[in-house]
């Protein structure tokens, strides 16, 4: 779709010869130098790479000014996109002509970058439909869907007749346009329902549906249409072949391609690697998919379409492409293709109006007309009412950006003229104008909830069916329900009839869908999105039989338009009573768990349009253990908890006295209604009739249940007398009361402060939660709601004439989109071939550079060797004669030098941008000593010996001649990104020499960087003068200032003010795309390159969450997968071998200069790490590191290239060079270092060889917070006492996101942190309470590393070396929900956790943490002997040293009367297949009779796994937590065919068996391993 003309004054009709100036002018000098130079007879705006981001510039502003204006009337965006072109043509306004027809080549590359978005566009929108659905539509949506395309569509053939009786009644052409005026494109409407927010209502549904089919009918209309016109051009012959690939190519992709991406998704491991290389097949396919439709006469756009439609939508791979690629299409490219459509229109082109135009004019008003008939008369067919079929009607007339498109398409095929493409465009903006509008006033979903009808618990009888819908967002929200509806008291006189809704994000569809499961019928498709929920309701349904009946719904559609499916659910169904979660949930340490926006914003929807009453539920920091499914409730299980209902008085606070009825009749909960009144009735403004009905509810409660007066003078009394209760209740019912206000809120807020202040149900952040540490109790709120310069390469051709200025003609218009291979190989009359084209000819480039570089990283990676390396030998490899065939593909033409460069540029400078946005500059003053001295003197150093080399080779010249200082630095400085990711390659990122070599690079990069600005300096300084070179210094100190003090300031205050929406994050993230746009130019002005301007506004940029690492998510994948190694490989292909064949003098010098900075780099990096006693390997080891070159090189020599600065023989030495390097660094750097040499520790670090008295030293790690109290539960049955007290290290790994230095952070037990990265600051809290309550027997230190999750075990390990620990305790990667779902899987914790068992220094324990909270003693509640009366411990015991090393740890806690300790020894009968070698049966009889007088010893003989399974079966629910040997590898009767089922190997064969799904009960298990003796 590239936009072949966009200047109306151009010749675009006119066929034949452009002489243009060559070399094309990119990037400019700078303006200063335009302006004030009289030499030069350039503007700024004649270079393309200025004009392109001026272009972009305007565009955006043009854009949001016209949204702003227009956002109120309910218009898209997309409007405002067109019209933002339409004002860019009016005169004196836009100035068309300076910036937008001031060189040819801005047709070219403004249409490369619109037509690149608007197909990406439609195969995003194609990956958002479910073409399923136009088969499961109802009767209603597939009639209005066929019916308002084909009526409309005779009605224009009709009308074509009419005017032209001589013309066949099925005219190609005239069929063609008709198709295209009475099409229905379903992305349009989806985004005309979204942004009107009525995408789930009844209508909306409706259309959705309708124009799904509507759009297939169009599609295969249009290709039908198009095969008739080509019929008529080439011939029956032709067209059956072109039918024939078509049938062919669907039934590949069909039938080969869509099953081949789902057992893809399905069967390949869930890594970030695995992901990434599903992504980028599905890239590399959409790649392909234009010239391959274009082949059997399709336009290029129906490839990606219908490739989109065959990538499976929703999650795991349509929602990542859509994540990954949306914002970058929707935000920068898109945008471009329509402002560029509206500037096409040329108003003056009306002078001239033919009778055709005319005609067709007429047809296409009657086609909408009639289309927009059609619709009225089959919406009132199906009953809808007038105003509903109205809005109904003026949807499915609706037009977009698809439309826009289609009619660019058709101007650039000269299917249609010039004034009939503006007629086209100014109708479609004055539908798309006018249809929100009236859609808006005609149709408002909220008028069905206004139900007059009372659906109150107060106006329902006591004996009456309870109806209740609850709402479920995630599985942890299941169990709360649950428990509040169970002491509902369901029964057979008031039974409870329950809809519960799961509401799943709708995320990679375009279609909203709402399922509701059968009771009797599990899911067995792949969009079981709530099975664990359906499970887990039926069971409780089950537990409840008779007295209650259940439906289970799921809604999966947009955040904002949720309260739809609810509204709409609880008027079918009769509700009275909505159950909404919180948004907020904690953990049990009171850190926040989670805090969702859009669920707070949704419970504010309902609140104020539900049909009925609403209740929220707060859950409690500590699991309130009301009876669930499992257990039914009983008298026993309810007999300790107890209920208050908090009354004030008001209609809100009479339902929660209804609710409280309910709950009365269950004589096992006991109830308290509290009544606070004020003081002498002071304040108080309820009505009389308020009143009344307030004496009449609490007369009739006051028989039945406890009632208590309370009398508050004022909002701190109220608080006071609130704290003082919150330990006595474990649920609490108050009414909403919202803007209800008295005396007993009333506040001195001068005194007191806002999380003081008594607004406990309205305001969220003071939600009961005390500074004393008092838990939350569960809260339901009830209210009765009806009441109330780019681096872009100039030349990428050897043979091209770079270095010759003049000009050079081109045939004009571009080629861009090629006819077809077909037409080029069979119609004789052409004389173009395929590669001609530069559309197809880039696909094809990007497509070679993917192949070619992923068959050379095959070969590669073994020897630990970077992508990059791959990428440039793939453009060397190109460059090879006979293999390559470099002059074919890409010197065919010159627009190819500039595609690519613009491509390959723009990804050049987002990566310095990325790097920028990294890198923390503040970590440079806080480097040790060593990475100071060795980041300033790799570069000095290294620099003065080539100034030495350059006097000695030109005595005659200065010291510091500017050419020679400008090469010198050049080749001495140092790159961050490079060495960043050849330690991330390495994984050495988090090792000694990883983190030393960081540093020092960090610190060299910033000397690098001042060194070459002032190289630059240097060498204008020489062209100038020294005035010139003082402004430019002053600008650019100018320019730091406003960044540093001003741009970063403002990021940081917007980061942190703006509320956390998707909407506001859009717009921090698009004012940061704005500013990189920007960068480039304005550094340009003093004289310093192009990419400096990414490089330092990136380093303005806060690295790390929530900016930083947005910034990066979201451009890296796009950045690093595609544009990026475009410019590498090209960087490859500019590499001349034959250019050797004449070697200067200075070349020669140049050269030995070069690789004399490298050996004095490498030397002075060897000296100074063996100065700083590092041993030999590791010295030589950082000292490679220190002088690796990678993409940061490649892109300065190519800068210096493009600049003149080197000879095409000086870069093609420079490219090998650093080449060389890049492949001989890694392999020796592997080879000379292993850093996990460190822990082949042979002292015995074991539970087992300390002393029972002896400090236990531990090392406890934490990934959230869940896994505090697990942990913390486990140490205090530890038996601390102080003779055999607890040393305890706490490591919370962080992944590292948005940043490149990892970070290892050692809190002081004295102070809190105080820095912006908080980022373990509830774990220390929580530990440090431990620490309080075991004072004088656990020594603390609480540490956070912030790390890569690959190289996590290197923060680990060290820290245990370090510290000389004995036994490291991990979490294991699986997290369940009470119900027995999975709450959380991570993989990433898994492979950690094998790494820390193959590499530890001492022995290991994997906690897994039960399905219910164990109730050990926490630190708040410090152990007694009450407290652990009823809790037994076992260890299962067969032998080997992980057995032994679990009744290691066992002695420790058999020292504790108060827990119940049991072993069980498993024996083979007979003692038939043991393989216990003698010296560990000695062992584990001496280690048994240790242990037999001191606590319960058992014995059990079973044959063979199956046995051993349903033993345990057996026992598991006398137990809370259970510990166990690893085992390993170990081969006993015992287990015999157990592990052939054996899931996680990291946790043995008795672990994965007691954390499978089959063994459901109230215990953890601890998973033993001793240490491994290592050899080097």
């Amino acid at each position: 779709m590239a936009l072949r003309n966009l200047a109306p004054n151009s010749s675009y009709w006119y066929t034949g010869e452009v002489c243009l100036k060559f070399p094309p002018k990119i990037v400019s000098p700078g303006l200063p130098a335009l302006l004030l130079d009289k030499r030069r007879k350039s503007d700024f705006i004649d270079y393309s790479a200025p004009r392109l981001q001026l272009q972009t510039i305007l565009f955006y502003v043009l854009t949001q000014a016209t949204h702003i204006l227009l956002k109120q009337l309910g218009l898209p965006l997309f409007v405002s996109q067109i019209l933002a072109g339409l004002i860019l043509r009016i005169p004196n306004v836009g100035n068309y002509h300076y910036l937008f027809n001031r060189s040819d080549d801005s047709i070219l590359i403004l249409g490369a970058v619109g037509g690149l978005g608007y197909l990406f566009f439609l195969f995003l929108s194609g990956v958002k439909m479910d073409v399923s659905l136009t088969f499961k539509s109802g009767k209603k949506a597939v009639y209005i869907g066929f019916l308002t395309v084909l009526v409309p569509l005779l009605a224009c053939l009709i009308m074509n007749k009419v005017f032209h009786p001589e013309d066949y009644f099925f005219n190609t052409n005239k069929f063609f346009l008709a198709v295209s005026y009475a099409g229905t494109s379903f992305p349009v409407i989806h985004n005309l329902l979204s942004e009107l927010k009525i995408l789930n209502s009844e209508l909306g549904r409706l259309g959705l549906s309708a124009v799904l089919v509507g759009d297939m009918v169009t599609l295969v209309l249009t290709i039908c249409s198009l095969w008739m016109k080509e019929q008529g051009e080439v011939g029956t012959k032709r067209l059956l072949q072109d039918v024939g690939w078509a049938i062919l190519f669907l039934v590949v992709v069909v039938f080969v391609l869509r099953p081949g991406i789902k057992w893809m998704v399905k069967h390949i491991p869930e890594t970030n690697q695995k992901k990434d290389i599903c992504f980028y097949l599905v890239i590399l396919a959409f790649m392909l998919s234009p010239p391959i439709t274009k082949q059997f006469h399709l336009h290029a756009k129906f490839g990606p379409f219908i490739l989109g439609l065959v990538v499976p939508d929703g999650p795991p791979l349509g929602s990542a492409l859509v994540e990954k690629l949306d914002p970058i299409i929707t935000g920068f490219f898109l945008p471009i293709f329509a402002s560029t459509c509206g500037i096409r229109v040329d108003p003056s082109s009306f002078k001239q109006i033919s009778t055709f135009l005319i005609n067709q004019s007429i047809g296409v008003v009657v086609t909408v007309v009639v289309k927009f008939g059609v619709s009225l008369a089959l919406a009132m067919f199906c009953k809808m009412p007038m105003r509903d079929s109205l809005a109904f009607a003026f949807v499915m007339i609706s037009k977009g950006i698809v439309e826009i498109g289609y009619y660019s398409s058709m101007s650039d095929s000269m299917v249609i003229s010039k004034p009939h493409y503006a007629f086209l465009i100014y109708m479609s903006i004055l539908i798309a104008i006018i249809v929100p509008i009236l859609v808006k006033w005609l149709y408002d979903p909220s008028r069905k909830y206004l139900c007059f009808q009372k659906r109150t618990i107060m106006n329902s009888k006591p004996n009456q069916e309870l109806r209740v819908l609850g709402c479920v967002h995630v599985p942890g929200n299941v169990n709360s329900i649950i428990n509040l509806l169970s002491v509902c008291c369901p029964t057979m006189e008031s039974s409870l009839a329950l809809d519960v809704l799961h509401l799943v994000k709708l995320s990679g569809h375009a279609t909203p869908l709402f399922i509701a499961h059968q009771k009797q019928e599990l899911m067995t498709s792949d969009d079981s999105y709530s099975e664990n929920v359906v499970i887990a309701f039926n069971q409780f349904e089950r537990h409840n039989a008779e007295v209650m009946s259940l439906n289970v719904f799921t809604a999966v559609s947009p955040p904002n338009l949720m309260y739809e499916d609810i509204c709409n659910l609880a008027i079918e169904h009769s509700t009275c009573f909505i159950l909404l979660p919180f948004h907020r949930r904690w953990y049990i340490d009171g850190s926040i768990e989670s805090e969702d926006q859009t669920i707070r914003s949704l419970n504010c929807n309902i609140l104020e349009m539900a049909p009925c009453s609403v209740g929220i539920l707060v859950e409690g920091r500590r699991k309130v253990s009301f009876s669930t499914f499992r257990d039914p409730p009983s008298s026993q299980s309810y007999s300790s908890y107890n209920i208050v209902v908090i009354f004030m008085g008001g209609k809100d606070d009479r339902e929660a006295l209804a609710l409280a009825k309910r709950i009365s009749q269950d004589e096992s909960v006991s109830l308290t209604v509290i009544h606070l009144k004020a003081k002498n009735n002071i304040g108080t403004i309820l009505s009389e009739s308020d009143r009344a009905l307030d004496d009449e509810m609490l007369s009739g409660i006051k028989g039945s249940m406890r009632y208590l007066e309370e009398q508050v003078s004022d909002g701190p009394e109220t608080l006071d007398f609130l704290r003082s209760i919150v330990e006595d209740y474990q649920l609490f019912i108050v009414g909403r009361r919202y803007k209800f206000c008295c005396q007993l809120f009333c506040v001195d807020r001068a005194t007191t402060t806002s999380k003081e202040f008594l607004s406990p149900i309205a305001d969220d952040r003071s939600l009961w939660m005390f500074s004393d540490g008092s838990r939350l109790k569960r809260i339901v709120g009830a209210q009765l709601v009806r009441l109330q310069d780019s681096m872009a390469l100039r030349n990428l051709a050897p043979n091209s004439s770079y270095w010759y200025t003049g000009e050079v003609c081109l045939k004009f218009p571009p080629k861009i989109v090629s006819p077809g291979l077909p037409a080029l190989l069979l119609d004789k009359r052409r004389k173009s071939d395929f590669i001609d084209y530069s559309a197809p000819r880039l696909q094809l480039q990007t497509i070679l550079f993917y192949v070619l570089t992923q068959a050379t990283h095959m070969l590669l990676k073994n020897l630990g060797l970077p992508l990059f390396v791959s990428q440039i030998l793939a453009g060397l490899i190109l460059r090879i004669p006979n293999v390559g065939n470099y002059h074919y593909l890409f010197n065919r033409s010159d627009d190819s030098i500039l595609i690519l460069g613009a491509v390959g540029g723009l990804g050049y400078l987002f990566f310095l941008f990325l790097s920028g946005v990294k890198m923390d500059i503040s970590l440079t003053f806080k480097s040790g000593k060593k990475a100071v001295y060795i980041g300033f003197l790799t570069v000095l150093v290294p620099l003065l010996a080539c100034l030495i080399t350059n006097k000695m080779f030109h005595p005659e010249h200065y010291f510091f001649n500017t050419n020679k200082f400008f090469l010198a630095v050049s080749y001495a400085g140092t790159s961050f990104p490079v060495i960043h990711n050849l330690l991330s390659e390495l994984k050495i990122l988090n090792s000694e020499l990883g983190r030393l070599g960081l540093s020092a690079a960090l610190v060299g990069d910033m000397v690098t960087l001042v060194l070459t600005i002032c190289s630059l300096w240097m060498k204008e300084h020489g062209e100038v003068g020294t005035k010139r070179v003082l402004q430019d210094v002053g600008w650019a100190i100018l320019f730091l200032v406003v960044v540093v003090f001003v741009l970063r300031l403002g990021i940081k205050w917007m980061v942190k003010h703006i509320p956390e929406t998707s909407q506001k994050k859009d717009i921090c993230f698009y004012l940061v795309i704005l500013a990189f746009m920007l960068s480039p130019p304005i550094t340009k002005q003093f004289h310093l390159h192009a990419k400096f301007g990414p490089f330092i506004l990136g380093l303005v940029v806060p690295d790390g969450p929530p900016l930083g690492s947005a910034l990066v998510e979201k451009l890296d994948p796009i950045i690093s997968g595609f544009f990026l190694p475009i410019f590498v490989t090209t960087c490859g292909i500019r590499v001349d071998p034959s250019s050797f064949k004449k070697i200067s003098t200075f070349l020669m010098n140049q050269s030995i200069g070069a690789v004399v900075t490298v050996v004095v780099k490498f030397g002075v990096s060897l000296a100074l790490a063996m100065s700083c006693k590092m041993p030999m390997r590791d010295s030589l080891a950082l000292a490679f590191v220190m002088i690796s070159k990678g993409i940061v090189e490649i892109g300065y020599y190519s800068s210096m290239s493009d600049s003149m600065v080197i000879s095409k023989p000086h870069y093609a030495f420079l490219i090998y060079m650093s080449t060389l390097i890049a492949i001989i660094v890694p392999i020796l750097v592997k080879w000379l270092y292993n850093p996990s040499r460190k822990y082949l520790c042979f002292q015995k670090r074991t539970i087992m060889n300390s002393k029972p008295n002896q400090e236990l030293r531990v090392l406890s790690c934490v990934h959230v917070p869940g896994n505090v109290n697990s942990i913390i539960n486990l140490l205090n049955v530890c038996c601390l006492t102080r003779e055999s007290s607890l040393a305890l290290d706490v490591l919370h790994l962080v992944k590292l996101s948005g940043r490149a230095t990892p970070l290892f952070i050692a809190h002081q037990k004295q102070e809190l942190m105080t820095s912006d990265d908080l980022y373990s600051e509830n774990v220390v809290i929580a530990f440090k309470q431990f620490e309080r309550h075991n004072a004088e027997v656990v020594s603390l230190n609480v540490f956070t590393a912030v790390s890569p999750p690959n190289l996590m075990y290197e923060d680990i390990c060290n820290l245990a070396i370090e510290h000389s620990t004995c036994f490291i305790l991990l979490p294991f990667h699986r997290r369940w929900y009470i119900d027995g779902s999975i709450e959380s899987e991570d993989q990433t914790i898994r492979s950690l956790n094998c790494d820390i068992l193959k590499m530890a220094p001492c022995s290991v324990g994997i906690l897994v943490e039960g399905r219910r909270k164990v109730s050990f003693s926490t630190f708040r509640d410090p152990p007694s002997s009450q407290s652990y009366s009823s809790y037994n411990i076992a260890v299962i015991f067969m032998g080997g040293k992980d057995d032994r090393e679990a009744l290691a740890l066992v002695k420790r806690i058999s020292q504790d009367e108060s827990v119940s300790l049991t072993v069980i020894h498993l024996k083979a009968k007979n003692n038939i297949g043991t393989i216990l070698a003698e010296s560990d049966r000695a062992l584990d009889d001496e280690m048994l009779s240790g242990i037999k007088g001191s606590m319960r010893y058992l014995e059990e003989q079973v044959s063979d796994g199956p046995e051993t399974s349903n033993f345990l079966r057996s026992i598991v629910d006398d137990y809370q937590l259970f510990i166990v040997g690893r085992r390993y590898k170990c081969e006993d009767p015992q287990t015999s065919g157990l592990e052939l089922w054996c899931e996680f190997e990291e946790i043995g064969i008795i672990g994965d068996l007691l954390s499978s799904t089959d063994f459901i009960a109230n215990y953890s298990v601890l998973i033993v391993q001793q240490q491994h003796q290592r050899n080097s």
